[in-house]
């Protein structure tokens, strides 16, 4: 007989919960390493696919080393009710058992590693309590190893069911992980690759991990467990001869991810029917808790913002000195190379300028807009409040479409750069040749001539080219050395121009590094902003603050004072580092302008 029931009712032990915060760490962009250029296609797809099954999507760009440690850590000490995901897409490895590295590790943009195994124990019940007994879920798509998987045909009657090899373990007391099982219960981690191999994706496309694992978990079925979602993608990977998934449990019950999000849906439709208003809510304590973490948050973009406007200066007086040189010798002006280099340097100037502008509007609106909104929300009105939360989204998301131009504006002058130094080193390396062969020149006219009478107009004419070709007119001995002497001297002033240019664009090109470090601190900081408890990036002025009491209420205000008093301290640094950045953009395009 069909049940009545929308589930069956089943005895197997299973994780009841909600679906929770899903985090996505996409590392797109790099300073030395390759960039990867699926991370967008990979973006869309966790954002739709979770985000359907109700989870609070969280996406953090491009993060270094450290940012990549402190945000984990943060999502560690958060309250938790619901399963959680973290997915992290970035450059990896290498295992090396050869040389002792048996730790799997995430790259940051920096190039600097993190270990898996680091970021997953911030996860352990003792470490958060709130997510004991809950399903979580890491899903790593990086290279570990920088081997290519082979690819073998045959057949066997020893191949398991799904026709793959299972690193995964159900159980937590046959765990693989280091520790107990009781700290360490309850987690999953999914591999790209097996140790030692390669991940891979198309760059059109996305990587092959994420968009296998979207799109079955988009079929999946209610009744399908995740073990068995993870099954049927990797045996679609493997069809495709790329590579294989290996995974580490140690879940001891099934976790029915569709089962429990369809739960939550229907709690939310019968909420819905309820109070007949199908508006979403926000309850007046996640807007506390937004503007509680953006106040802590403000001093740390500040400082990185004054950082990256001091590097503006430094990097821009470094290139008009250089500038002045360049006015007072003809020949390094003339160098193409040198031209394009500067070129690129005022149009990364710009950019860098917009981007600080950018970063300048929170703190402006904040200082500017708080006031009226503390008054509204005095009046029980959190329509202003909701808007102030959109504009802060609008201008972080502004913020991060600025800097992705500003990394390729960077990468554009760093090429450029590179090439005035090598163009430059090698002219004055030919100017020494040059001098060099002067000197000999001149040692032979006064040899020759002494001796046997040779014309010195032929020796003039055998040993340069360019400083004084043979003529055929025999010089005096004192003319032939009067201008082998004049082309020594011009050589040795040529080789010392070129050779001061060259280190010059290698100081520049150092100082360059250090002020996009700090526009990637900047940017790591702010993008922090959007990934606050109860607030999703795309909340828009359609919502409902709910207010449980009065007192609520005034310590939500008491926050926005707080808030609004720290901004407009701040607001004072920001705008004279912007003033910095614009005086100093201005004054290299007129100094280019100059010379040029």
């Amino acid at each position: 007989m069909a049940s009545k029931f929308p589930f069956s009712f089943s005895y197997e032990p299973e994780y009841r919960c909600e679906p929770g915060i899903c985090v996505f760490i996409n590392n797109t962009k790099f300073t030395e390493l390759k960039n990867i250029k699926s991370g967008g296609k990979d973006e869309e797809s966790i954002i739709s696919t979770f985000q359907k099954l109700g989870f609070d999507v969280r996406v953090h760009s491009n993060l270094t080393a450290a940012h990549i440690k402190s945000t984990v850590e943060g999502y560690s000490k958060m309250p938790h009710t619901g399963a959680f995901f973290l997915i992290i897409s970035s450059h990896g490895g290498p295992y090396d058992p050869k040389h002792g590295i048996k730790d799997d590790a995430v790259c940051g943009t920096d190039g600097k590693m993190v270990k898996v195994q680091d970021l997953r124990k911030h996860f352990y019940a003792k470490r958060c309590p709130s997510l004991a007994g809950i399903p979580k879920v890491f899903m790593i798509d990086a290279c570990r190893g920088s081997e290519n998987e082979g690819f073998l045909d045959f057949a066997s009657t020893c191949m398991s069911k799904s026709g793959l090899q299972d690193f995964s373990t159900n159980s937590a007391s046959s765990t693989t992980l280091a520790t107990g099982a009781m700290d360490s219960a309850d987690i999953m981690t999914i591999f790209a690759s097996t140790q030692g191999h390669v991940a891979n994706y198309k760059k059109n496309e996305g990587s092959y991990l994420i968009q296998t694992f979207a799109k079955v978990l988009e079929d999946a079925s209610r009744d399908e467990n995740l073990t068995g979602i993870k099954n049927r993608a990797q045996r679609k990977i493997q069809e495709r001869k790329i590579q294989t998934i290996q995974v580490e449990s140690t879940f001891d019950k099934h976790y029915y991810i569709k089962k429990q999000s369809l739960y939550r849906m229907m709690q939310q439709v019968w909420q819905n029917l309820i109070g007949r208003d199908s508006t979403p809510t926000i309850p007046i304590t996640k807007i506390q808790e937004f503007f509680t973490d953006l106040y802590t948050k403000l001093p740390s973009i500040a400082n990185a913002f004054g950082d990256s406007a001091s590097e503006v200066k430094a990097l821009v007086k470094e290139a008009k000195d250089e500038l002045d040189e360049i006015r007072e010798c003809d020949e390094v002006k003339q160098v193409h190379e040198v031209k394009v280099s500067y070129e690129h340097l005022n149009s990364t100037m710009e950019a860098v300028y917009t981007y600080l502008d950018k970063v300048d509007d929170l703190f402006w609106n904040l200082k500017n807009k708080t006031a009226a909104v503390i008054q509204d929300v005095e009046k029980d009105d959190f329509k202003s409040v909701v808007q102030l939360i959109v504009e802060i989204n609008k201008t972080i998301q502004d913020c991060k479409e600025q800097c992705a131009l500003v990394l390729e504006r960077c990468q554009e002058f760093a090429t450029s750069c590179d090439r005035a130094e090598r163009e430059c080193r090698r002219l004055e390396k030919e100017a020494e040749k040059k001098q060099l062969t002067a000197q000999v020149v001149g040692g032979a006219t006064t040899a020759g001539v002494a001796a046997g009478g040779i014309a010195a107009s032929v020796l003039v004419g055998i040993f340069t080219v360019g400083i004084g070709t043979a003529i055929g007119v025999p010089l005096t001995l004192a003319a032939t050395a009067a201008t082998t002497g004049a082309a020594a001297a011009t050589t040795i002033y040529l080789s010392h121009k070129y050779g001061k240019a060259a280190e010059s664009f290698g100081k520049i090109s150092r100082r360059f590094k250090r002020l996009r470090r700090n526009i990637d601190t900047t940017q790591d900081r702010v993008t922090g902003i959007t990934s606050l408890p109860g607030i999703n990036v795309v909340l828009n002025e359609n919502v409902k603050i709910t207010c449980a009491t009065r007192a609520q209420c005034s310590s939500l205000t008491e926050t926005l004072k707080t808030t609004q008093d720290e901004s407009t301290t701040l607001y004072r640094e920001t705008s004279s580092g912007r003033s910095i950045a614009a005086n100093s953009k201005d004054s290299l395009r007129d100094k280019y302008q100059s010379v040029y």
